[in-house]
């Protein structure tokens, strides 16, 4: 019986029916082609069904319904965790057969979380959270610690979790700008606590300063602040320990990428803040905000996804959205053009169950796993089978 659902679309038809035809069903709706609209892929085949993907800097994972991770795109620091540094154009599996809940892709590492709560990181050696690192490693290793994490979240030179049970905060990698949070600007190989008592629900680093959401859904940052990523309306070099974020916030959800930050608060408003030169912060200009600013008043999201200058997000009826810069198609808006101020509905038509922004792509997922990715391919970071930039979503397909 079929059980895929692909709404017909100019862009997502053709790929839609394969997917189908896949399943064992035949879309007797769609029409035969869609000529002129659909990019070429390498494949008929789609990739694994994934229940969740993250966009690095140049690459993507995806973690599939039994845990199993893929990842594809840059492989120079070994962040694909393959067993190589061999840069992969499709979905390539990841070395050791773990089984993992969770995973994070950074700049130049991936880290993830098993099913018992170990944490495993692979790519640029200084960031994997293990006394004497290699310059780099090919294969999943696990964090130097007895923790059992929750979740991890890898960014671009630095990597912190939230523990299972009392939700502590710890973070690892480079601390020059306090980003660690553990009241130094330390380099620290293995995990260290973030200073405080706090319990935490999310954690969101960034390039050089980490923010987070409490159980309490108060936020707080630390690290870099020189472009008001803090939110804590100064702009002082620094912050080694967390201060709170301006205004009376409840927040359910929180992101950030290079230098600025998004979340989502608890009436599904999402705000922004920080570097907003590209229009990433989606508030109608191109200011820098020290304090959080809120997006487009007449969206209600559920979650926003910080990339290094653009930002993405589901509207709570599964819409997506994208902001910010768009020179190479990673707003999905069917063209590179000038940055867009505020939310620009992702062209396609797909109902995404999750958006996730990277360094210059973006990726998303339908709630049958089906995935697609669009922007700059230059290394394959969208999983087509090319290294042609896309304006479009496109489908992921396998290997």
């Amino acid at each position: 019986m079929c059980s895929r659902s692909i709404r017909w679309s100019p862009v997502t038809g053709l790929v839609a029916a394969a997917v189908l035809l896949l399943a064992g069903c035949r879309d007797e709706s769609a029409p035969a082609t869609a000529p002129g609209t659909q990019p070429e892929v390498a494949a008929v085949f789609a990739a694994p069904a994934f229940d969740v993907l993250s966009a690095g800097r140049e690459s993507t994972c995806g973690l599939t319904g039994a845990g199993r991770a893929y990842c594809w795109g840059s492989n120079v620091a070994g962040q694909l965790g393959d067993g190589t540094t061999t840069s992969r154009l499709t979905p390539a599996p990841v070395s050791g057969g773990l089984a993992f809940r969770a995973i994070s892709t950074g700049a130049a590492h991936t880290c993830a979380v098993t099913t018992e709560g170990r944490a495993y990181c692979w790519g640029r050696g200084a960031f994997l959270g293990i006394p004497s690192p290699p310059l780099t490693s090919t294969v999943p290793v696990a964090v130097a610690t007895s923790l059992r994490f929750q979740a991890v979240y890898a960014a671009m030179s630095h990597t912190c979790g939230v523990t299972e049970g009392d939700r502590r905060a710890f973070c690892w990698g480079n601390g020059s700008a306090g980003e660690l949070g553990d009241g130094s600007r330390e380099y620290r190989a293995t995990p260290v606590p973030v200073a405080g008592t706090r319990a935490w629900r999310q954690m969101a680093p960034g390039a050089k300063f980490t923010c987070g959401i409490t159980t309490a859904r108060k936020a707080f940052c630390w690290g870099a602040d020189d472009v008001g990523q803090l939110g804590d309306n100064a702009t002082s070099a620094r912050h080694i320990t967390p201060v709170w974020v301006a205004g009376d916030h409840l927040f359910d959800q929180i992101d950030a990428d290079k230098e600025h930050t998004c979340a989502v608060d608890a009436n599904t408003r999402a705000w922004c803040w920080g570097f907003g030169r590209a229009s990433q912060l989606g508030n109608g200009d191109l200011n820098n905000r020290f304090t959080p600013k809120i997006v487009d008043v007449s969206f209600s999201f559920r979650r926003v996804n910080a990339g290094e200058s653009h930002t993405c997000g589901e509207r709570i009826d599964g819409v997506a959205y994208c902001w910010g810069l768009n020179t190479y198609g990673e707003l999905g808006s069917g063209a590179t053009t000038p940055p867009f101020r505020a939310p620009f509905e992702i062209t396609g038509g797909i109902v995404f169950a999750q958006v996730t922004a990277g360094g210059d792509h973006s990726c998303g997922r339908t709630s049958e796993g089906v995935s697609y990715c669009w922007g700059r391919n230059t290394n394959g970071q969208l999983g087509d089978g090319t290294m042609t930039d896309r304006t479009v979503p496109t489908l992921v397909v396998g290997p």
